[in-house]
């Protein structure tokens, strides 16, 4: 109970703090604002190999979901912000990729090194490399500053009431569908693999790691997608029926293989739903209120999180672990709903 409490507390941090910190974060800040978050992203993951008690782990942990509050925001903003005319989609695509290479060597590297340091001495070895992402994000903000200022020079806080758009809303309902699924996915489909299959932890990393380099396939393959936006409906069906296919065959596999299956299907959803989301929300917002915009599209995220493991959790009550898994892909076979609403409504404004 400890842990899962502890574990939470990152989502729930990000959740609460993401669009609070979006209102107060002015366009000229932003490139400061990335650079603390970097460097708050490092110092929590110090802190996670300093702590000696849970609470002190705790606190790291609240810590943490401030720099995702405002990292994931901030750089997926700047992704699109500075984006040539007619580029979002290529230029958002190009960051989500690079986000998915990440998720994907970082695992693979922590097993390896594990093996040899410990996870306490992984941990410091990962906070710097997280300095070297603050280091990196100050070379990003000093080589931005100049045409940065004359781009986006207003001091006005933005307004939320701005973005109460249609469009806005559908997008982000269709991230939490999916999100929904992933946070189900990450919490309880490694306990299956390991009560139902007796999988070691290592080739469940392993699996995970095979995940997220189908996650960066997809993107790379998505590049390649000469104006994808105007298959923008037809992508964004496919990856939620890919999505709700992948949980009803990792919820009923009874096997390895089959359990992998439902894996790479999760994968194909993961590796479109974000960048053809991102690059819409970035497409329907203005360029000085898509730091606004995106906290509170990215909020799905942190929500899919907490409710996706929640749900299961309770599910768990009345059934077993596999059909409570298989159920959860009723969200993204819902969020067509908003699909097919998108495609009626604002068809002209996303292409």
């Amino acid at each position: 109970q400890e842990v899962g409490v502890i574990l939470a507390l990152i989502a729930l941090t990000s959740a609460f703090l993401r669009i609070p910190c979006a209102v107060c974060i002015r366009s000229s800040g932003v490139l400061k604002a990335t650079v603390l978050g970097m460097g708050l992203n490092a110092a929590a993951i110090l802190g996670y190999g300093l702590s000696w008690n849970p609470m002190i782990f705790a606190f790291f942990r609240v810590l943490h979901g401030i720099a995702l509050a405002l990292n994931y925001t901030l750089l997926l903003s700047i992704a699109s912000m500075i984006a040539q005319e007619g580029r979002v989609e290529e230029t958002v695509t190009s960051y989500t990729m690079a986000l998915a290479m990440g998720l994907w060597l970082g695992p693979a590297s922590g097993t390896i090194l594990n093996s040899f340091l410990g996870l306490r001495s992984l941990m410091f070895v990962a906070s710097m490399l997280g300095f070297v992402g603050m280091v990196l994000a100050l070379i990003l903000a000093n080589s931005l500053r100049s045409c940065w200022s004359r781009r986006f020079s207003e001091d006005e806080r933005p307004r939320l009431s701005s973005l109460i758009k249609l469009e806005n809303f559908l997008l982000t309902a269709v991230y939490l569908s999916f999100m929904f699924v992933f946070g189900a996915l990450s919490a309880y489909a490694p306990l299956k693999a390991r009560i139902e299959f007796n999988l070691r932890d290592q080739l469940i990393i392993f699996l995970f790691t095979g995940y997220f380099f189908i996650v960066f396939f997809m993107r790379l393959l998505l590049l390649k997608v000469e104006r994808f936006g105007r298959r923008f409906g037809k992508l964004l069906a496919f990856s939620l029926l890919s999505g709700g296919l992948g949980m009803m065959i990792v919820g009923l596999s009874w096997n390895v293989p089959l359990f992998a299956l439902g894996l790479c299907w999760v994968g194909i959803a993961h590796g479109l739903v974000f960048p053809l989301t991102a690059s819409a929300t970035a497409r329907v917002t203005p360029a000085h209120l898509r730091v606004l915009g995106n906290s509170f599209y990215l909020t799905a995220s942190d929500l899919g999180n907490l409710l996706g493991p929640v749900a299961v959790s309770i599910m768990l009550g009345f059934m077993p672990l596999s059909q409570s898994l298989m159920f959860t892909a009723i969200p993204p076979l819902l969020g067509l709903i908003a699909v097919k609403l998108l495609n009626r409504e604002a068809c002209s404004k996303l292409l």
